[in-house]
């Protein structure tokens, strides 16, 4: 049996899907091979066409275990089954021929696809890597290094969230001219609010009855150009979602969730998929990566660009840039959570707190803890 060397991180069942329509080019050019079109997570890079077995999509021995045999590794076999499924339950889909068969598999190839690529797995381990440093050190040795390697990739096989997902799983079929992309980290996760939901959702969709303060975790999961796997507690839908041209914002929102979401590389069926793309690539290659604030009170989730002022176990002060969201938020009221974001990482938070200073017009917020600790 063939040494499984070249594996794929986003499979080629998969990838198939977004394979460019070369009909009228192969006309002229009958050795032209057909491809995805990719493109850096910047978009600054041009749209190549690439064979979905091209080096692009694979890295060598990625799945093996040390303990591996070449010819049969465990985890490249056992994705490689599921893989096996994908095209029968994704043909289901696009006959509309939603089952709770093919629903059911496509919540579980979702989430096995969320935390297969490279971009998880690598956050992942970096941090089991350095709870087993902080064990050695006081344990001596290396054992808790030597346990916990390749502790996430492990545990691929035995992890199912699919169920989790699966209750609030629906499709959406996009009849529009504007084709979905997808990324080498395709599936989009994201804590949402409604309001967030309104930029990618049809309001009529929408749980309106829940709180602005309250977060779900949105699933987004493009299966073709044209059809999608979305799953969230706050769309309320049947299994099914159409977009037509009223819909465009939305398609056009989606594309940039899947477009922020890439590690390295975007992919597209189409040659240059996005309207205002070099306005979007400028974006991207200079979005702001400094300090965000979220605050939750009992009707409100704020969002606010700022800087840390000072933070000890008893008050959290910041500066907030101008912003409307800032007038949502009252002297002494409660705050049930509020988390300081730099560069994407949580790095300070605080709970049942509240509202001590306020000064809207210059950006200050100083917020107390409602439990007193001795520092």
């Amino acid at each position: 049996m063939a040494d499984k060397k070249d594996q794929h991180l986003v499979p080629a069942c998969y990838l198939s899907s977004f394979v460019a329509d070369i009909s009228d080019a192969a006309k002229h050019n009958p050795r032209l091979e057909a491809g995805v079109y990719v493109n850096s997570n910047t978009l600054d890079s041009g749209w190549k066409m690439r064979g979905i077995n091209h080096k692009t999509f694979k890295k060598s021995y990625y799945y093996n275990l040390p303990e591996d045999n070449p010819n049969e590794p465990y985890i490249e076999n056992f994705l490689s089954g599921i893989e096996r499924l994908y095209r029968k339950n994704l043909q289901k889909v696009i006959n509309r021929e939603l089952d709770n068969e093919a629903m059911s598999f496509l919540s579980y190839f979702t989430s096995i696809q969320y935390i297969r690529v490279d971009k998880f797995i690598t956050s992942m381990q970096n941090s089991w890597d350095q709870i087993a440093k902080w064990c050695d050190e006081v344990s001596g040795g290396n054992q808790y290094t030597s346990t916990l390697a390749n502790v996430v990739k492990k545990q691929i096989p035995t992890i199912d969230l699919g169920g989790i997902i699966h209750s609030n799983a629906c499709i959406i079929y996009n009849n529009t001219r504007f084709p979905f992309v997808t990324s080498d980290t395709p599936v989009v996760r994201k804590n949402v609010n409604v309001p967030d939901l309104k930029w990618v959702i049809p309001q009529a969709k929408l749980d309106h009855s829940v709180s602005d303060s309250h977060e779900s975790s949105f699933f987004f999961f493009p299966l073709t150009p044209y059809i999608a796997y979305v799953s969230c507690d706050l769309i309320q839908t049947g299994s099914i979602l159409e977009f037509n041209d009223d819909e465009l914002t939305h398609i056009f929102y989606l594309n940039y969730y899947s477009i922020s979401n890439a590690h390295k590389h975007v992919y597209s069926s189409v040659r240059e998929p996005i309207k205002g793309e070099v306005e979007l690539s400028k974006y991207l290659k200079n979005k702001p990566n400094g300090q965000l604030i979220k605050i939750y009170t009992d009707q409100h989730r704020l969002s606010i660009k700022g800087l840390v002022v000072s933070s000890d176990g008893n008050s959290l002060s910041f500066l907030c840039e101008p912003s409307n969201e800032l007038s949502k938020l009252k002297l002494g009221e409660k705050v049930s959570l509020a988390e300081i974001y730099d560069s994407g990482s949580n790095i300070i938070g605080m709970r049942h707190c509240s509202v001590q200073k306020l000064d809207v017009d210059g950006g200050l917020v100083v917020l107390e803890s409602d439990f007193k600790f001795c520092i």
